[in-house]
Parts: C-alpha cells; sequence; structure tokens
C-alpha cells in the first residue's frame, strides 16, 4: 500500500465514525427519540408523583428530587396511546435544578450509535411536538428524533396554561 493510499485510509476512517454519534435513546408511544446532547439525565424506578388538582392528562404531576420540584410529562396522550397506570415505573428527569422536568417514557433509555439522517421525515409524529424535535438521525435502520427538552417543557406549559 502507498503513502497515498493510506493516508486516503485513513482520512474515510477518521471520517466515517465523525458521522456516527452515540446517544441515548428511549420510546413514547412506539415513537424514539434521543435525549439531547450534552444534557444531563437520570432515571427515576418507580417515583413518587404528587398529583395536580386542574391538571391536563400530559401533566401527571410534580416530584421532588434533589431539592427541587419537578414537573413531571405523561407525553402518551398526545400518542393516542394507551392512557398509562399511574404506576408507570420509568421516569426520564431531563437537565438538572431548575431546568429539569421529568417524561414518563416506555423503556429505558439505550445506547444508540446514531448517524445523520439523510432524509428527514417528521411523520408520526404528534402536532404539539412538531416544533421540539431539532431533527432526526438514524440507528440501527430506525428513524430517531433529536428532542429539544427546553422547547418540549415550554410547549407542555403552553398546553397546560390554555
Amino acid at each position: 500500500m502507498s503513502t497515498a493510499d493510506a493516508g486516503l485510509l485513513l482520512a474515510a476512517e477518521v471520517q466515517g465514525p465523525a458521522r456516527r454519534e452515540r446517544r441515548f435513546g428511549f420510546r413514547i408511544g412506539g415513537t424514539g427519540f434521543l435525549v439531547p446532547a450534552g444534557v444531563v439525565s437520570e432515571i427515576v424506578q418507580n417515583p413518587v408523583i404528587h398529583r395536580m388538582p386542574w391538571r391536563t392528562p400530559h401533566l401527571r404531576g410534580l416530584l421532588s428530587h434533589r431539592g427541587n420540584v419537578v414537573p413531571v410529562f405523561d407525553l402518551s396522550a398526545l400518542f393516542h396511546a394507551v392512557v398509562r397506570s399511574e404506576t408507570s415505573t420509568y421516569l426520564l428527569i431531563l437537565d438538572s435544578g431548575e431546568r429539569a422536568g421529568g417524561v414518563i417514557v416506555d423503556t429505558l433509555p439505550a445506547m444508540l450509535a446514531c448517524e445523520t439522517d439523510e432524509h428527514p421525515d417528521f411523520s408520526g409524529l404528534p402536532s404539539p411536538l412538531s416544533d421540539t424535535v431539532q431533527g432526526t438521525r438514524v440507528a440501527a435502520g430506525e428513524r430517531w428524533f433529536e428532542l429539544d427538552h427546553m422547547a418540549l417543557f415550554s410547549a407542555l406549559a403552553r398546553m397546560h396554561a390554555a
């Protein structure tokens, strides 16, 4: 192999993995979402969620977590999925401190090797969530939505206030 061929091979190896990014993926209503890059996240199993009066179906209640009051959302109603029991076991907390919010998830997050989606398609995403996704990626032949958690929490707050 010539030096030039070795250089091209090395360049191809460097460019290939650069397109792949490892991210945590989780499912809600059968739809795959990715935890935003660089965002702190944590799973709480069997959380004690305090119900609120006059809540909307997507707002499950509040959770006291690490000295913060965290709103907990159940997005299954937006997907027209079967409404979960009040004892769903997996809560994904995105971000920390005053910016934290919790989302009830169907599955534990799993590490995925994601690639850029050359043909983004946002069909299958409930309309209230259309502005909360910043793109799509492909992992294991499936499309995953890149969630913008702050846009999601803002949209859900607006829905609750309406």
